[in-house]
């Protein structure tokens, strides 16, 4: 009798385990219907079953909740880069709504849904159009070299490549597996592309590299105040020196992180200008004016913080923001006051390396064009050191390869 009933509680607990028991947590995330990305834990399962189900933890939550295909947009794993998207198809001529498994993201995206009796990989076009190839399990035990089964497998997704007599070629050559049909997805992109927008591979390569480095260039102008005080008195105060140009060029690096968050990357940018300004004097206590000041220095920052851009469904625009640390050095000081007399401040950097400490903040807008993208950045950078102070907005028109 005990035996019975030790056998039983085993059973019991055992289809407990298997109804809620996470088998093979991953780190990943999902992006809801707003475009909203929450991280945290997602149950890998079989392939049909990541089809229809996606088990989700959040990072700040202690339970697993389940998430349909109607529920989200999609979800992804962040350590092979598994990509999972909802979409409405047709299977045998019934209407399903199911996550696929997107393989490749370009001109055609490469979709792939599998069952117990066959292998599904959709091709969806510019239009939107999906076509659908349905590979029997059947035509691997013995078809592959049947010429009228290839034929009638791929005769639905021939329009997909319709741009390209090439990869049309290709498709009758090639076997019909999941890698051979994504380099031919690749290969259809890179020549049909006209905007040189890069393919995305979403399952990554063991040998790809975990940060991706990009090169920025660009020229602007700084727009701000420059502020002087003595110290001492408040006789050279030029709080009111408004109106600083500074005519800049910069040059840095974008590194990003694809496994982590296609979307974040940690920017370092070195830029530099040459300041000239001038102030008319003025009274000073009603007593004595205040001298006229000419001041001309070089201006060198040295800045590092993340960005983060937003993703916009099928546009090349991105959207985004950023902030920061920056060093900033006054290099090549030079003034003249008038009538003379010295201002203090800038003394004491005339002669000497002073590393002026301070933070940026700002947004950007970035445009796909070509194998790179044109970039726009409004940033507002703070630098105050002792009694020199230069405060103000930055504009400037880069491109990022």
């Amino acid at each position: 009798m005990k035996q019975r009933l030790l056998t039983s509680i085993i059973c019991l607990l055992s289809v407990w385990c298997a109804m809620h028991g996470q088998v093979n947590p991953k780190p990943g995330y999902i992006v809801g219907q707003l475009n909203d990305t929450i991280y945290g834990t997602i149950d890998f399962r079989t392939t049909a079953r990541n089809a229809h189900v996606c088990v989700f933890k959040a990072a700040a939550d202690s339970v697993f909740k389940e998430y349909t295909p109607q529920d989200i947009y999609a979800y992804r794993f962040t350590d092979d880069g598994k990509y999972y998207v909802s979409r409405q198809v047709n299977i045998s001529g019934m209407p399903e709504r199911l996550f696929l498994e997107c393989l490749i993201g370009g001109i055609v995206n490469l979709y792939y849904y599998a069952t117990d009796y066959s292998s599904y990989y959709f091709l969806e076009d510019e239009e939107g159009e999906m076509y659908i190839a349905d590979i029997p399990n059947d035509y691997f035990r013995g078809l592959e070299q049947d010429p009228e089964a290839k034929r009638r497998i791929l005769r639905p997704i021939v329009k997909a490549f319709r741009k390209s007599p090439a990869t049309l070629q290709k498709l009758w050559e090639i076997p019909i597996r999941k890698q051979e049909l994504c380099e031919l997805t690749k290969a259809y992109h890179n020549e049909v592309c006209s905007t040189g927008e890069q393919c995305i591979q979403y399952e990554y390569d063991k040998d790809e590299q975990a940060v991706n480095l990009t090169w920025m260039f660009s020229a602007g102008a700084f727009f701000g105040t420059l502020g002087l005080d003595s110290g001492a008195d408040n006789y050279h105060t030029v709080d009111d020196m408004t109106g600083a140009v500074v005519p800049m060029l910069s040059v840095g690096l974008d590194l990003a992180f694809p496994r982590l968050d296609p979307s974040l990357s940690l920017q370092a940018v070195l830029s530099g200008g040459y300041l000239h300004m001038n102030r008319k004097g003025k009274m000073y206590y009603d007593v004595a004016p205040k001298p006229d000041v000419k001041v001309d220095m070089a201006l060198l920052d040295v800045a590092l913080g993340p960005a983060y851009r937003f993703e916009l469904r099928g546009k090349r625009w991105k959207p985004g923001i950023k902030a920061g640390v920056m060093g900033s050095s006054l290099l090549g000081i030079d003034y003249t006051t008038s009538d003379g007399s010295p201002i203090t401040s800038l003394d004491g950097y005339k002669d000497s390396y002073h590393l002026i400490v301070g933070f940026y903040a700002g947004a950007m807008l970035e445009y796909q064009l070509g194998k790179g993208s044109l970039t726009l950045d409004v940033t507002y950078k703070n630098r105050e050191v002792n009694f020199i102070r230069l405060n103000g907005v930055e504009v400037i028109l880069g491109y990022r390869f």
